[in-house]
């Protein structure tokens, strides 16, 4: 099985959302690692199980992040804490706005989902 690393952090995003290729290209602007959902099932599944939902992710050395917290942390990282708590708050209206998300609802898409799992020393 294919080995992963998380020194240089990972957006994981659903290339179909607005809202996920809003907050990825903020992402690579700050030069993080960016993957859409659609290829990176693999990681996800070794990560979160088999049921993991289609959200924004960040994957770092200390965990995994989804939806706001994802959003939160990805400016933490890059030292902007006032805009990291903007964020938090500004994810979840983005998120109730997209079309995308209440198109998916029902089915895939779960961008108003959020959380973060920490792990000690990690390689998927």
């Amino acid at each position: 099985m294919k080995s992963y690393r998380f020194d240089i952090p990972l957006i994981i995003f659903d290339n179909e959302c607005p809202a996920c290729r809003f907050f990825s290209k903020i992402a690579r602007k700050l030069k993080f690692q960016t993957r859409p959902i659609q290829e990176s099932s693999e990681i996800l599944k070794k990560i979160m199980g088999d049921n993991f939902p289609f959200a924004l992710y960040l994957i770092d050395s200390q965990g995994i992040y989804w939806g706001k917290e994802a959003a939160k942390r990805i400016l933490e990282i890059r030292g902007h804490r006032f805009l990291s708590y903007l964020a938090y708050f500004a994810y979840p209206i983005i998120s109730f706005v997209n079309a995308n998300s209440k198109k998916y609802n029902k089915g895939i898409c779960k961008c108003q989902l959020h959380g973060k799992k920490y792990f000690n020393s990690f390689s998927a």
